[in-house]
């Protein structure tokens, strides 16, 4: 099941999206079609034109089969992976929005850290004023 391929790990992390291994899975094995591709009649004379016929036959039956056998693969590969595009969907929004309230909070934070830079500011000035006026009274 791709929910349990996709699933989410300990401490909210997610498992890497693998989608070839799932396509693998519905898709199946290329290989018992491509032998069909390979088949070549065995018969060669004229005089075996009625096995020839019947060989041709065959291999047109088996072409026609992996055909249907193919399409009715990529029809299940939809259906299978609209849940998989489901849940990556929900994971880059889940991502967005943690980094939308990242940036947010990183905005409050540097408007703060603003505000006490200034009043730093603000203060070293007044303890300079306050040191110049005590050295003034003192001399």
């Amino acid at each position: 099941d791709s929910s349990e391929q996709v699933g989410a790990l300990e401490g909210g992390l997610h498992a890497p999206v693998n989608l070839i291994s799932q396509i693998e899975d519905v898709l199946g094995s290329l290989d018992t079609h491509t032998a069909v591709l390979r088949a070549k009649l065995s018969a060669q004379s004229k005089l075996d034109y009625k096995l020839a016929k019947q060989e041709q036959a065959d291999i047109e039956r088996q072409l026609k089969s992996a055909l249907a056998d193919q399409i009715k693969r990529a029809k299940a590969l939809k259906v299978s992976m609209f849940p998989v595009e489901e849940d990556i969907n929900g994971r880059l929004s889940a991502l967005n929005e943690e980094m939308r309230a990242k940036n947010a909070l990183a905005d409050r934070l540097k408007g703060e850290a603003r505000t006490w830079r200034q009043r730093s500011e603000e203060r070293e000035i007044r303890i300079q004023d306050l040191v110049a006026a005590v050295d003034a009274l003192e001399a």
